[in-house]
């Protein structure tokens, strides 16, 4: 018996070393691991870098995109002048501060040692399908304007939008989204990119409603309607267009300065259609110009239609969250590709007014190849159809386009 007893007491003794052994072990495995977890992991997203935090409570993800454009004309009137250009090189960070908050850092490397701020922004999301966004940031308006420009379906956004749209500025933004809905609207002072004057700086506002009761994989039904709004503190207001194409400086119709100029509000209507392959998207544009001192009020109207076929197979990608088509992602091993035609129509005529701008009509036939997700190249063929002050200018365009973006 004694011998029993002796032997349960070292069994027992020796178990409990083995466990506060197994224990210091397990205490140890346990603090490697909090020391992993607070160390970040790199890894590869769409092309791009991404470091984050095992727990995905912080993360760090550097983006660019390169867009290397070549156009030909086939001038009627005016010398448009053939070239190239760099017409984005874009370098910025976004990420993850704490799990409510994001931001985003990005600048445009211009020409002539240029520099221009683009997004710098922090936001706020800490609400259930809600984006609270404080700094430099792109106003909501418009389908075609508010699509990402590596996105859009043609080398250069329609006429009948680019003439009217706001851009980049500093201002306060909510948006929403639901399964068939978005909703946003801001208030914005100047861009973080103009020098303040002694002009008190200006004021505007923006807001955008999309409605997409059909919103499935390769099927898509939206339709919506912008606004926007901005006084204009140096009088003075200026439309104009470039023929669907950037590389040249010359603007086919202009309004040149129109003065007494104290408001500017403008409406966009827009609609959009995806089934499978085919894709159809429209848009009205309407600017309309509040004037003082006896000045008469003008107004400018555009419009669009594009339609996009993909011969490989894929679909134009929809995203609720901002209401715009992505690009597609390839189906096959030698890349998706992309025919499309868009008809748009600008006129910057009120002879109410005493306003003669002119009126420019482009057609425009693209063939797009995307290789791999973050690589497109772009054919744009553009016959132009201008008149200003009674005379005609009747451009024909090849512009072709090499872009990345990660």
């Amino acid at each position: 018996m004694k011998n029993f007893l002796l032997t349960l007491c070292l069994l027992s003794m020796t178990m409990n070393i083995y466990a506060d052994d197994l224990q210091e072990r397990i205490t140890a495995l346990e603090n490697e691991l909090e020391i992993i977890k607070s160390n970040p992991s790199l890894s590869k997203i769409d092309g791009g870098l991404r470091a984050q935090t095992v727990n995905g409570t912080s993360k760090f993800r550097f983006a660019g995109r390169l867009q290397a454009d070549y156009a030909f004309y086939d001038k009627d009137v005016a010398d448009l002048g053939s070239g190239s250009e760099l017409r984005t090189l874009r370098m910025g960070v976004r990420g993850k501060l704490a799990p409510k908050w994001d931001y985003k850092l990005e600048a445009d490397f211009l020409t002539g040692n240029k520099v221009r701020i683009t997004e710098g922004y922090l936001a706020y999301k800490g609400l259930r399908n809600t984006t609270i966004q404080m700094g430099n940031i792109f106003e909501m308006y418009g389908l075609e304007e508010y699509s990402s420009s590596v996105d859009t379906t043609f080398m250069e956004r329609s006429v009948a939008v680019d003439a009217f749209v706001p851009d980049y500025n500093q201002g306060l933004a909510y948006i929403r989204w639901g399964d068939a809905y978005h909703v946003s609207m801001g208030i914005y002072g100047d861009s973080t990119n103009n020098a303040q004057t002694s002009t008190n700086e200006s004021l505007g506002s923006s807001a955008r409603l999309v409605l997409a009761p059909l919103n499935n994989a390769g099927q898509v039904f939206s339709i919506g309607m912008s606004a926007y709004w901005r006084d204009v503190t140096s009088d003075v207001w200026r439309v104009n267009a470039r023929p669907n194409s950037h590389i040249t400086p010359v603007r086919l119709v202009d309004t040149a300065n129109i003065s007494d100029v104290s408001k500017v509000t403008a409406f966009d209507i827009e609609g959009s259609v995806t089934l499978g392959e085919l894709s159809v998207q429209a848009e009205y544009n309407k600017q309309m110009l509040n004037r003082h001192h006896g000045a008469k009020d003008a107004a400018f109207s555009g419009w669009y239609i594009l339609g996009s076929y993909m011969l490989t197979g894929e679909s134009r990608p929809w995203d609720m969250a901002s209401a715009t088509y992505g690009r597609p992602s390839p189906k096959q091993a030698g890349g998706a590709w992309e025919v499309a035609l868009r008809l748009d129509r600008l006129s910057l005529n009120d002879s109410s007014a005493g306003i003669m701008g002119g009126e420019m009509k482009t057609a425009t036939l693209a063939l797009n190849w995307y290789p791999i997700y973050n690589v497109r190249f772009s054919t744009n063929l553009i016959k132009v159809n201008s008149t200003k002050a009674g005379v005609e200018d009747n451009p024909n365009i090849v512009q072709i386009r090499a872009q990345v973006a990660f």
